[in-house]
């Protein structure tokens, strides 16, 4: 797991650490490999804690309490890794062993030019249904995905007004 704290005022302790490593075996029994990153924001008068898995699973909350936001993250997890398998399930006919992972993120800061973050995005090959269900599952306003109905590339996309939109690339 690796540990990182954004302000300077805020440090994971010893004890902090071995909470987040005993509360993420509560996943072992869905994933084969739990490692993952955690980060410590300071907003106001309340902290940030995101904790990050292998897969694009990701979870953060917000409160003044380091250890009730560590189990409330952890169980948001658990509730995604479930969905994401019952997807897995529906899809490929058969119980997942572990979560496909399906954006790989890189961070990297340029000095020239102002990108902040570049993110690799393998396409998959789903219904317009199955892509929404995987863009509620990731928390996103965006899913990226190749039409299983006419094989173009498509953006799935949360409208202001709540509703879905569809872009379909021509490439």
């Amino acid at each position: 797991m690796e540990f990182v704290a954004r302000e300077k005022e805020l440090k994971f302790t010893t004890a902090m650490k071995a909470y987040v490593e005993e509360k993420m075996t509560k996943l072992d029994k869905y994933l084969d490999n739990t490692n993952g990153r955690i980060v410590l924001k300071k907003e106001g008068h309340e902290m940030l804690v995101e904790i990050s898995l292998p897969g694009n699973i990701r979870s953060s909350a917000k409160n003044s309490d380091f250890y009730s936001l560590v189990s409330k993250v952890i169980n948001q997890l658990e509730r995604q890794i479930k969905k994401h398998s019952q997807i897995t399930h529906r899809k490929e006919g058969k119980m997942a062993n572990n979560i496909k992972p399906f954006i790989m993120e890189t961070e990297e800061i340029y000095e020239e030019i102002p990108i902040v973050k570049e993110k690799l995005i393998e396409v998959e090959l789903s219904t317009v249904e199955e892509a929404i269900d995987s863009m509620e599952l990731l928390n996103h306003d965006f899913y990226a995905f190749k039409d299983i109905t006419n094989g173009m590339l498509s953006i799935v996309y949360t409208r202001k007004d709540g509703k879905y939109g569809i872009l379909k690339l021509d490439h």
